[in-house]
């Protein structure tokens, strides 16, 4: 490994140090974000935002475009803690990083709140293995795409006949989850948070995002295209 610049970054410990150096060989790339004028172009802007709104999402700065920075990006994810199981209640959840230097520490309604999604008692913070049998989001497949019995490898965006679904989808893979442009894939949560829209079901964006930071920490070869994301949060704190 060559030199690694730590570009100032005040460490938590070795851990963290040794989590960061490992994430700065990753490559990384701005986020992607929901295209206005193209929406509007098309015909889906009012659509698109009906989607969002029914998950709860329309004071959300998700839609808003935040720049990329490396060394916040490399200390959030490296200093990142999530404990989604953690205590109970309103107090559930433990979410602990750092930023500028700065320790911060919260449960989930806190951060939530602090992104503006919902945490009404109504609202999914993952997808409900127990509440949605497999073939309700299967059935439910087939309503976007003609398909009642997909296989595995059929789960792809552009099977979706609606285009203001297709390209909300857009928005959950590429921004909240951080997918490369051309990977077209249709994952568990991704369609469950459709159907939610589908439903007017509240969807807690801020658990879905947590999850998705720490599955990209463990990922070592995944290209890191949450930047924004971070930028998001740090802009919301300060």
């Amino acid at each position: 490994m060559g030199h690694i610049d730590r570009m100032g970054i005040k460490f938590r410990g070795r851990a963290q140090r040794q989590k960061f150096e490992e994430l700065a060989e990753r490559e990384m790339h701005p986020s992607f974000y929901a295209d206005d004028c193209a929406m509007t172009v098309l015909g889906l802007r009012d659509s698109v935002l009906y989607l969002l709104n029914q998950i709860g999402w329309e004071t959300t700065p998700i839609r808003r475009q935040f720049v990329t920075y490396r060394r916040l990006t490399l200390e959030f994810l490296s200093s990142l803690i999530y404990l989604p199981n953690h205590g109970k209640g309103i107090n559930r959840g433990f979410i602990q990083f750092r930023m500028f230097n700065m320790e911060y520490q919260y449960n989930i309604r806190e951060f939530t709140n602090l992104l503006g999604f919902p945490t009404s008692f109504d609202t999914f913070t993952m997808s409900q293995e127990d509440l949605f049998e497999y073939r309700e989001l299967e059935h439910f497949w087939g309503s976007l795409t003609g398909n009642d019995d997909p296989e595995e490898h059929e789960f792809l965006s552009g099977n979706i006949h609606n285009p203001a679904f297709r390209y909300f989808h857009k928005i959950l893979a590429h921004t909240l989850f951080g997918k490369r442009s051309n990977i077209t894939t249709v994952s568990r949560d991704e369609l469950f948070i459709i159907f939610c829209a589908s439903q007017n079901r509240p969807v807690n964006g801020a658990t879905y995002m947590l999850a998705s930071f720490d599955r990209l920490i463990q990922d070592d070869r995944a290209p890191i295209l949450i930047g924004g994301l971070i930028t998001m949060i740090a802009n919301a704190i300060r």
